[in-house]
């Protein structure tokens, strides 16, 4: 909200005269605008808008006639009713992302807490493995580490992973290999 004051208009001038407003309220005003016809001893001025003030005559302070001393508020200039829209508008915005990053969050939750999808195990983790070994549990979907668990020497072989797998109830009859 730009406040226009009353400024100095000529040197030892410490008051004039408002004769007679050039705006109404509600009426757009940007730099240059003609506001106010003023009276002082010595001559008659018209007061103009002047850089940042821009929008809508908010309301007038002051009556034709009045004197007004140097620095009276003669009338308040707010935001433009484009500019007041847009700012509801983008708040509006901000609302409906702020709902939908909660709608978001509280699918995302339920998800969480739906079962989860298998889990594919890490082959072998931090275990000694050979290649063979590894491939086969990979294969068979198995965690080295479930193999080692059960005492098998590292580093894990084939073959260890097939007795392992089979203790399971794993067909391997399809796989090639020792047995």
């Amino acid at each position: 909200m730009h406040r226009v004051r009353l400024p100095s208009l000529a040197e030892n001038v410490n008051e004039a005269t408002l004769a007679h407003w050039l705006v109404e309220p509600g009426d757009a005003v940007d730099p240059g605008t003609p506001l106010a016809e003023l009276i002082t001893e010595k001559a008659e001025f018209t007061l103009q808008a002047q850089p940042p003030v821009r929008g809508r005559v908010q309301a007038r302070l002051a009556s034709p006639g009045s004197v007004l001393p140097v620095g009276y508020i003669l009338c308040l200039v707010g935001p433009e009713a484009d500019e007041e829209a847009q700012a509801a508008a983008e708040q509006e915005n901000r609302r409906l992302l702020a709902r939908k990053a909660q709608d978001l969050a509280g699918s995302l939750a339920a998800e969480d807490a739906s079962p989860q999808a298998p889990h594919i195990p890490a082959v072998g983790a931090g275990v000694r493995a050979t290649p063979a070994a590894r491939r086969l549990a990979r294969e068979l979907g198995l965690d080295l580490a479930d193999v080692a668990a059960v005492g098998a020497a590292q580093p894990l072989r084939e073959q260890d992973v097939r007795t392992f797998a089979e203790e399971q109830g794993h067909d391997l009859r399809d796989r090639g290999g020792p047995r």
